[in-house]
């Protein structure tokens, strides 16, 4: 017997059954096990604002009173700081004024201020950040290591950004660009088909093949007339506050209406155009055919499979891939939401209001949803 334990025993046994609810603590305290310290959530985690904001105190404390100055006659200004960092100052809707060195190697290592509107040179590498008062204008293949616009901002087809980039109104990024790090925008953000991302966040956020505005509609469709009752589906083992767990997998026909939150042990398909009132979880995969309309959440322990014109409202996680079919609407403008998985592929066509992250790749594509276009039949694996 040890030592520590004889001695709980000796107090346990003088002051009797009085002493009993502090054994536990008492043992923790002499034997300790949960040593492991709790992890602290950064707000540089949780903001994905976090960085351009702490930029734009930067150019505030650095720069507010060269920016602000519009009597400034000289269309570019160039200098240093104290500390060495060079940096050139444009005009509104000037071009920047580069070196002949700078110009022949596509290279500029400086930062770039602009007191409005900014217009950047094509296939150009950009090694610190950009900054400008109104929107800046990049052309294509430019490699851009952080831009933050108090307006807009444009990214050229297959250019490529490698921190963060930050809008206060709307973010274009045009076909084929690379989005590494964070994008966000506090308005519209537009990602073009064939463009990578990992980290987007804007209160719209198109995924588009061709211009124009995506359609955002969420009004109230008209419920299946048939309701599904926990009785009608197999595997059902237990039925409690409006929750049904469901043991093994699950299948929910076509057209049906459930008015209950489902907790799935296996693989769940759900099929064309059924309306679930709650939320839903599969520790499998979760398929959606076309139509499916999910008030809550939607959570999938392997990989989730959004077909075409699906409207979910609440977010729509995987630990594996999340495939998104055109057509389909993440979140409402009221209520932003996330979609968020290891790798994610969007197809043109998608909206999603809020955050989209892919822990991995994300990729928007072509997604073929004929795999999953309708509720398949025969038994589930």
């Amino acid at each position: 017997m040890g030592i520590g334990f004889a001695v709980l025993l000796l107090f346990a046994m003088t002051f009797g059954l009085a002493v009993l609810p502090l054994l536990p603590a008492i043992m923790e305290w002499r034997l300790p096990k949960d040593t492991s310290p709790l992890r602290v959530v950064r707000e540089s985690e949780v903001d994905i604002r976090f960085l351009a904001h702490g930029f734009q105190a930067y150019v505030d404390s650095a720069f507010g009173a060269l920016l602000a100055d519009r009597r400034d006659p000289p269309r570019s200004l160039e200098d240093s700081l104290q500390d060495g960092t060079k940096y050139v100052v444009v005009g509104d809707g000037d071009l920047p004024l580069f070196s002949e060195a700078e110009q022949a190697g596509s290279v500029i290592d400086r930062l770039v201020l602009g007191r409005g509107d900014i217009r950047l040179p094509a296939g150009t590498t950009f090694l610190r950040e950009i900054y400008a008062a109104g929107s800046v204008l990049g052309r294509e293949r430019s490699i851009y290591r952080a831009v933050l616009a108090k307006d807009s901002i444009a990214l050229g087809r297959e250019s490529r950004s490698l921190r963060w980039v930050h809008a206060e109104n709307t973010i274009t990024a045009a076909e084929g660009c690379r989005l590494h790090g964070r994008v966000s925008a506090d308005g519209l953000l537009v990602v073009h088909d064939g463009c990578g991302f990992e980290r987007l966040h804007a209160p719209r956020i198109e995924f588009r093949e061709l211009p124009g505005p995506l359609s955002s509609d969420t009004a109230e469709r008209d419920a299946p007339t048939v309701v599904l009752r926990a009785e009608d589906l197999a595997n059902v083992i237990e039925e409690e506050a409006g929750r049904w767990l469901v043991e093994k997998a699950l299948d929910i026909p076509a057209n049906v209406l459930v008015e209950a939150d489902l907790v799935v042990a296996g693989h769940c398909r759900i099929g064309k155009g059924a309306q679930l009132a709650g939320s839903i979880k599969s520790h499998g995969d979760l398929t959606l055919a076309d139509g499916v309309v999910i008030e809550g959440s939607a959570v999938a322990g392997l990989s989730l499979h959004i077909a075409t014109g699906c409207r979910i409202h609440g977010p729509a996680l995987a630990e594996r891939e999340i495939f998104v079919g055109a057509g389909t609407v993440v979140g409402t403008e009221l209520e932003p939401t996330s979609v968020s998985g290891n790798h994610l592929y969007i197809a043109p066509g998608a909206l999603v209001h809020g955050t989209v992250w892919a822990h991995v790749e994300g990729r928007v594509c072509q997604v073929d949803v004929t795999a999953f276009a309708d509720s398949a039949t025969g038994p589930l694996a």
